[in-house]
């Protein structure tokens, strides 16, 4: 996921693996961003709200493996809460799209 996020000209930094398991993935642009891999639309709201909320994430990255009607509407959910997102899909990974 970071070589996609890096190809696409985003800065990314690994950070060290905390005693905690309550701990962000990588710096995205400078930000605290969490990378998740979701092959359905039925955690996509879950998820990004426990990495928001409870890894201190300030955008959530997202690989699903083909685009849904049911996925966009989760992803609108996350819009109206007002949480960052980036997604790409796996058989397009050369598009990123920003919510």
């Amino acid at each position: 996921m970071c070589e996609v996020l890096a190809k696409q000209g985003h800065k990314i930094e690994l950070v060290e693996e905390p005693s905690t398991k309550a701990f962000y993935d990588i710096m995205l642009d400078g930000k605290p961003a969490e990378l998740k891999k979701l092959s359905s639309h039925n955690n996509i709201v879950k998820e990004a709200k426990k990495a928001i909320k409870n890894k201190g994430a300030e955008v959530v990255v997202f690989e699903f493996k083909h685009n849904t009607e049911d996925i966009q509407k989760q992803l609108l959910v996350l819009k109206r809460l007002g949480i960052e997102v980036k997604y790409y899909f796996e058989d397009s990974i050369s598009k990123l799209y920003d919510l």
